[in-house]
Parts: structure tokens; C-alpha cells; sequence
């Protein structure tokens, strides 16, 4: 016994001592040798009758180059799994996918290659489009450079306007003080406000005038208010100005007339101006109150009220106009006037031009350059036709500039795509402009800034304005379109029900460019299985569940029982780009995904993995070393987790703005990811991590 343990001890510290003496790159390299011996050694999905074989990468049986033809069926095999269809060529491939998408589920049945598959010529695929199909109006997620995010501050919250955030009162206010900042000239009204939060004066508002102002700022569940109770005759108004910064829909300013609301303001509310006339001889009381709920503090967290008039109408004695306007072609600008005397009961206007011509006016005062030349805009007051006239004057803008969008693009011979020029400043009168490309053999543009790819290489789209010759330039490269476009096995309504065995083969040349969702070799699947797989020097875009090898691995009822899709011992060598869960293998899993691996690119804006993009499943004994970037929830295995992750690991360089992670992105509350490691470069700017960028309560993450 002692023998034995001795024996122990000593092997222990041999292997300690090795330990610390292999540098770290040499541990990781025995780590991913012997996490890669578990994964060829692992069995498929024990009721799948799929045996594991090894990828045949050495000089493999090939098919022809697909023709794009559609065969009668499948090459021998009655489907079982003793005797499983085959398939030799990309026309029996496709026939398979023509006969799923049609609505055979191939429930149980079983399929095998017997070669590899070249669904198009590969020898140049490296040149095949990275940017997916202009004609498409897709956009280019690829090489874009990625911004810092802006944090999301919520649907409540409003941009304040230029009023000072005031702190609450210290002492109460004395009513003299609070009159006379509130009445109008000549008024002599007595206003109250009392309780813990009365109104004040405040002479710091952003026009310089003085006014009363609420004064229960940043006080949850509270009400500041002011009064006052005055005799009235019949037709007597009362006439005030007011203000209002504050919670949209929570934080309001009311006007009430003896207990009844008349008027209710919330959110962002610049100086305006109300009235209400007495409909009957008597008593009246008006109450200005703020009224705050208990969350929340929008804006200025504030409303402001001044030259409150009490009496008979006041009739209209004269107008004051804006002297002069300047405002260039196609140009706006405003008439401003004041109304006399300031507490005038109707200050309704009217505009008028003398030659709409050169300017053109809305009734509001709003004026409008139509070209270039002087004219007049006379503004007459509905109470007592007063006039005054603003001089106006139109001017050409010039131009200060140009820019192209995009400014970089690709696309496929005999494919096109729209260039947009922007005209600097927005008002300027000349927007004419030119388009011309420094070499007419690569493309062609018009112009409208439509371009046309003729032959592979880069050309220069320049765009030059009329007006001072300024200039913008696109580069575009034009690139090798192959001749067929693959249509993915199983679409959302007509899913993948059977067993594909690879057989170690792999598919390759796979050219899928499109705005559609669920895309790869395989596109949607439910309690599948796709086994001994590979899917190489293919190029794959799409929309959302974009994989390389399976778009969507789902769960479904087989025939026997309700279980999700497996995918095993199965990779991706190619490109695969898409918007939103986006993987190398797998894009979304509901199933199994075990034993795969991905060493092609992979992009997208969220929910990106290099091997799967979301998992609902399980995911084992995969890894990436591929190049795989985004913008959220970006993971070297997988981008966004909900389930569980294990015995995973990354040697690739991901990239992303947030949520980003060697092995997952975003690992979601109270799930997992065990026994995983990162060796590759990750790149962020919040929420980075060397395993997982960010992990949900009580979800554990472990190497």
C-alpha cells in the first residue's frame, strides 16, 4: 500500500514539475490536443444509427461541378438506415432540397454522400462577393469600423430644454414676492402659494425674464401650487404665460377654474400662452399647480409661469415686426412680431407676401426662399387690422462640400449598386452634381449614381458638385459572381425531419446571397440529425439564422417523441455572414450541437458565434478558430447562451462593441458554461471577457 502511494506522489509531482516548465502557449496547445481527442472520440445521438467517422481531408472523392440541374432522384438507396439514399453530385443534393421545401419532411429517413460535392468552381472562391449583393441593398457589416455604444437611457426620458434645473425652495415664499413676479403690467392681483413646497420667483430662466417657478424639483409623489380668488363679470379673462420641463405624461402642470381642470401640460412645453374668459358674473378661483408621480424626474423637473392679467379684454393698440429676414433659396426662416399691448386678449395675426416668387409665407410665419431676390412679408392683426412689415431677403447658398455613401462597396460581375451623394450645407441652391469612374472597364455609373460591375478589380467613383467643384470618392471592387446559387435544405414552414450522414465528406463551393432568413447548406431542421459533415470554400450571406452548415437545428416530434436536432462531428471552413444569430456551424440551436468546429470567418451585428449564434440546447466539445465579429452578444463558440456550453474552446480573434466573449458573449441568467477556455484575442469596448463577456445571475462560468 505504501508502495502504491509513493508511486502516486511521485507521478504527481512529475507531472507538476512538467507543468511548469512548458510555457503557456505549449499548455494550450496540449489543452486543444487533448480536448480535440474527446471530441474525435465521441459517439453520435444514440438513437441516430449514424456511426462518427473521420473527415476525409486528403485527397477525397469529388464530384463533378454542379450544373445547376435538378436530378429525378438519388443515386441508389431505399432511405433506411441499413440502406440509406445517396447522394453523389450537387443535382441529387439539390433534388433533396427541392423535395424538402416542398413539403417532404423525410421523417427518419436516411441519407448519406458518397464523395465530396462541388456545388461550383472553388479554384477563385476567395474572390467570390464579401459583402453580399449590392442589387440586394444589403449593407456591409464586415469590415465597418466599430463604435463605442451609447447607453439607452429609456422610452421616458426627454432631452431638456435650455431652463436651469433649480433646487427646492429653502424658505417659504412671501405672496408679495410671488405676485409681483407673476402679475402683468399694471396688475395688482394677490397671488397665494403655501404648504411644504411653495412656488418662488426665479430670474434665471433661459430668456432672462422673471417668473414664478414650481417648487416641489426632484420631490416624488408631490403637488406645488398657487392661487388666487377673484369677482368677475361676464367676458372678464383671465391671461397668463407658462412654461413646462418635466416627465412626459407623469409630471404636469394644470390650470383649474373653481375645481375644474382646464388645462394640462407635461414633457417639454417652451413659452406659450393661455386664456379663459368668465362666462357669467360671480366669484372665481384659479389654482397653477405641478403635479409629480412617485418615480421618475424628466427634463428640468419644472414649470414656470409669469404676466398673469385678471379683467376686461384688452384691445389690440399696435403690432411690432421684424425688421429684416435673410434666408437663402429653399432656405426658411420666421417673422417674428409682438402683439400690443403684451396682455392683449386677441393676438391672432395673419401673413402675407408681396411676391411668393422669392419668398413664400404659412401662417405661422414661417417663410420659405423660392429664389433669389427682395420682397416683403406684411403681418395684420385680426383685433383692430394694425400692419407691419418684415423686408425679405433671398439669397443663392452656396455649396461647401460633398460626401458619397457608401464609401467603400463590393459587388458581383453584371450586378449593381446606388451611390449616394450628399450636398453640403442641406440648404444650398445648387445641388446639381457629376459622377464619372477613373476606369470604365471594371464598372459603369450614371447619373443617378447607379453602378454596374463589367469586370473583376477596383475602380474609383468620384462625384464633383456644379457649384464649386467639390469632390467625393467610393472605391468599388467588383468581384467573381460563381454560377450557382444554392437554395438551403428546409425552410421554416417545410423543415428537415431526417438523418444526414456525411459520410466525411464535405460541400463545398455553397454561394448563397440573399435577404432571406434561415440559410447554410441546411436551413432549417427539426429533430434532425446531420452528422460527419464539412462545408468548405463557400461563401454564405443572409438575413437572420445564417449558419454554414445548418441555419435553424429546431425541435420537433419525429414520430416517436418531441426532441431537438442534433448536429455532430460536423464544421465549417467558409465565409457566413448575416444580421442576427449568426454561427460558423449552427446559427440557432435548440437541440444538440457536439463535436463541430469552425475555422472560416463569420460576421454579423448580433448573436454571433463561430460555431453556434444562439444556443437554446446543448453544446459540447466544439471549437472556433476563426475570425468572428459583430457588434452584440459576439462569442468565439457561441454568441448569445441560454442553455449550456461544455468542454468548449477558442483560438480565433473576435470582435465586437459589447457583450463579447472568447467562448460566449452573453450567457444568459441561471445557465452555463463549464469546462471552456480561450486562447484568441478578444476585442471590446464593454462587457469583455476572456470566457464570457457577461454572465446572467447564477449562471457559472468555469474552465
Amino acid at each position: 500500500m505504501k508502495t502504491r502511494l509513493r508511486r502516486a506522489l511521485a507521478m504527481i509531482a512529475l507531472i507538476a514539475f512538467v507543468v511548469t516548465m512548458l510555457p503557456l502557449s505549449a499548455f494550450a496547445e496540449a489543452r486543444t490536443s487533448f480536448i480535440r481527442s474527446r471530441i474525435d472520440s465521441r459517439p453520435a445521438r444514440p438513437d441516430s444509427g449514424i456511426e462518427i467517422v473521420p473527415h476525409k481531408t486528403e485527397n477525397p472523392k469529388r464530384s463533378a461541378i454542379w450544373d445547376g440541374s435538378i436530378a429525378a432522384g438519388f443515386a441508389g438507396g431505399s432511405g433506411t438506415e441499413d440502406d440509406p439514399y445517396l447522394i453523389s453530385n450537387g443535382s441529387e443534393l439539390a433534388y433533396l432540397a427541392q423535395q424538402v421545401n416542398s413539403g417532404n419532411r423525410y421523417e427518419n429517413v436516411h441519407f448519406k454522400l458518397t464523395n465530396d460535392i462541388y456545388l461550383n468552381d472553388t479554384t477563385d472562391w476567395e474572390l467570390w462577393g464579401t459583402t453580399g449583393s449590392s442589387s440586394a441593398g444589403k449593407v456591409d457589416t464586415c469590415d465597418e469600423e466599430i463604435e463605442p455604444t451609447k447607453q439607452d437611457k429609456g422610452d421616458k426620458m426627454d432631452a431638456p430644454i435650455a431652463i436651469p434645473v433649480r433646487p427646492a425652495p429653502k424658505t417659504e415664499l412671501e405672496s408679495d414676492a410671488l405676485s409681483d413676479a407673476l402679475n402683468a403690467a399694471g396688475q395688482s392681483n394677490t397671488f397665494v402659494s403655501t404648504g411644504s413646497y411653495p412656488w418662488r420667483v426665479d430670474s434665471t430662466t433661459y430668456d432672462g425674464r422673471t417668473a414664478a417657478q414650481s417648487g416641489n424639483h426632484n420631490v416624488s409623489s408631490s403637488t406645488s401650487s398657487f392661487s388666487t380668488t377673484v369677482t368677475l363679470s361676464a367676458g372678464d379673462i383671465v391671461s397668463f404665460e407658462y412654461c413646462v420641463s418635466s416627465e412626459s405624461n407623469y409630471d404636469k402642470f394644470k390650470f383649474s377654474v373653481n375645481d375644474s381642470v382646464v388645462l394640462t401640460k407635461s414633457g417639454l412645453v417652451s413659452w406659450n400662452s393661455y386664456s379663459y374668459q368668465a362666462t357669467a358674473d360671480g366669484e372665481y378661483t384659479f389654482l397653477w399647480s405641478y403635479t409629480k408621480d412617485g418615480s421618475v424626474n424628466g427634463n428640468s423637473d419644472a414649470c414656470w409661469v409669469d404676466n398673469v392679467y385678471i379683467g376686461a379684454p384688452l384691445a389690440v393698440t399696435g403690432i411690432e415686426v421684424l425688421e429684416q429676414l435673410d434666408i437663402p433659396v429653399n432656405g426658411t426662416g420666421t417673422v417674428a412680431y409682438s402683439v400690443l399691448p403684451e396682455n392683449a386678449y386677441n393676438k391672432n395675426v395673419s401673413f402675407e407676401s408681396a411676391d411668393a416668387g422669392i419668398a413664400a409665407v404659412n401662417a405661422n410665419g414661417v417663410v420659405t426662399g423660392v429664389s433669389a431676390g427682395e420682397t416683403t412679408i406684411t403681418v395684420t392683426t385680426e383685433d383692430g387690422g394694425f400692419t407691419g412689415a418684415c423686408t425679405i431677403n433671398v439669397y443663392n447658398q452656396a455649396v461647401t462640400g460633398v460626401t458619397i455613401e457608401p464609401s467603400e462597396a463590393e459587388l458581383t460581375v453584371g450586378s449593381s449598386t446606388k451611390l449616394t451623394a450628399t450636398v453640403l450645407p442641406e440648404n444650398a441652391t445648387n445641388k446639381n452634381v457629376i459622377y464619372s469612374v477613373d476606369d470604365e472597364s471594371i464598372l459603369s455609373v450614371d447619373q443617378d449614381g447607379n453602378v454596374t460591375g463589367l469586370s473583376l478589380g477596383t475602380a474609383t467613383v468620384t462625384v464633383t458638385t456644379e457649384d464649386g467643384g467639390f469632390t467625393a470618392s467610393a472605391e468599388i471592387t467588383v468581384c467573381y459572381a460563381p454560377a450557382n446559387t444554392w437554395t438551403a435544405i428546409g425552410t421554416e414552414s417545410n423543415s428537415f425531419y431526417g438523418c444526414f450522414d456525411g459520410n466525411g465528406y464535405a460541400v463545398r463551393g455553397i454561394y448563397i446571397n440573399t435577404q432571406e432568413s434561415f440559410q447554410g447548406l441546411f436551413g432549417f431542421g427539426k429533430c434532425s440529425v446531420i452528422a460527419n459533415l464539412g462545408v468548405a470554400e463557400s461563401y454564405i450571406y443572409g438575413d437572420t439564422y445564417v449558419g454554414g452548415v445548418v441555419g435553424y437545428n429546431g425541435a420537433g416530434y419525429n414520430g416517436v417523441e418531441y426532441s431537438g436536432g442534433t448536429v455532430t462531428n460536423c464544421y465549417n471552413t467558409g465565409s457566413v455572414t448575416g444580421k442576427k444569430d449568426v454561427g460558423g456551424a449552427v446559427s440557432f440551436n435548440r437541440g444538440t450541437v457536439t463535436n463541430c468546429y469552425n475555422t472560416g470567418s463569420v460576421a454579423g451585428e448580433s448573436w454571433v458565434g463561430g460555431v453556434v449564434g444562439e444556443n437554446r440546447g446543448t453544446v459540447t466539445d466544439c471549437y472556433n478558430t476563426g475570425n468572428v465579429k459583430g457588434k452584440d452578444d459576439v462569442g468565439g463558440v457561441v454568441g448569445r447562451n441560454g442553455s449550456s456550453i461544455t468542454d468548449c474552446y477558442n483560438t480565433g480573434n473576435v470582435t465586437s462593441n459589447r457583450y463579447v466573449g472568447g467562448v460566449a458573449g452573453y450567457s444568459e441568467s441561471d445557465h452555463h458554461v463549464t469546462g471552456c477556455y480561450n486562447a484568441g484575442s478578444i476585442t471590446g469596448e464593454k462587457w469583455v471577457g476572456g470566457v464570457a463577456g457577461y454572465s446572467g445571475s447564477n449562471s457559472h462560468v468555469t474552465e
